[in-house]
This record gives C-alpha cells, sequence and structure tokens, in this order.
C-alpha cells in the first residue's frame, strides 16, 4: 500500500512538470523480482503476450495505442542475469523497444502525465 504522503508528493512533482517513473522494489540478496518491463507495445503485441501465457502484470497505455507494462516470468526471485536475458528475449519477440531493456527497467506510472520533449531524440543513444 503506498503511503499517501508519498502519493501527494509525487503527484506535486508531477504537476510541477517533473515525470514519475517505477519499477519493483530492490532486494537486498542480490536477486530481483520477476518482473521483466516491455516497454513500446502495440495493442496487438499486448494481445499476442496474453494469447502466449505471458498477461502484463502491470499494463500502462504510455501514449495512445502505445503500451508498456511488467510480465511476471516466475513464481520467485531470479538474477539480475535471468531478468535482462528475459527482457531481451520478450522484447525482441513481441516488437518491444530493445533500448529499455533492463534488468530493473524504469516505467510510468499510472495516473501521472508523461511530457514527452519532442526536442529530444533518445533513438541515437
Amino acid at each position: 500500500m503506498a503511503d499517501p504522503k508519498t502519493v501527494k508528493w509525487l503527484k506535486r512533482m508531477n504537476l510541477l512538470d517533473h515525470d514519475i517513473f517505477v519499477r519493483p522494489a530492490a532486494r537486498n540478496d542480490g536477486c530481483v523480482e520477476p518482473l521483466v518491463l516491455i516497454d513500446d507495445l502495440s495493442k496487438e503485441a499486448v494481445q499476442r503476450l496474453e494469447k502466449a501465457g505471458l498477461p502484463l502484470a502491470i499494463l500502462i497505455e504510455s501514449s495512445p495505442a502505445n503500451f508498456h507494462g511488467w510480465v511476471r516470468i516466475s513464481d520467485g526471485p531470479i538474477s539480475q542475469a535471468q531478468a535482462l536475458r528475459a527482457a531481451r528475449i520478450l522484447a525482441a519477440d513481441f516488437g518491444g523497444d530493445p533500448g529499455a531493456v533492463g534488468s530493473r527497467q524504469f516505467g510510468r506510472l499510472a495516473g501521472f502525465t508523461n511530457r514527452k520533449c519532442p526536442c529530444l531524440d533518445h533513438s541515437s543513444g
């Protein structure tokens, strides 16, 4: 359950033009939660994930008809290397953004505004 003071602060920061990013909490044992982010998905890709038995545990429509979310790939914690490998495979197989692959990748938080600046080109790096 989210702390109401934290949510209030996040809302304030978002109103001040700050983007809000989240990811599963860090673990103390060197492993990661078995949630892998796939970014830049079409509606069709989301449906294909569901048909493949990999429904998104959290699904965010980050812009019109563009989605990202976390897929649960295991019942228990996994290594960072396993998470990274799974993220790469899922992005490649389902048309996700290969530049947004990581073992602890951030995603947008539902209910908050994302202000993408057209002057920034993230494709080169």
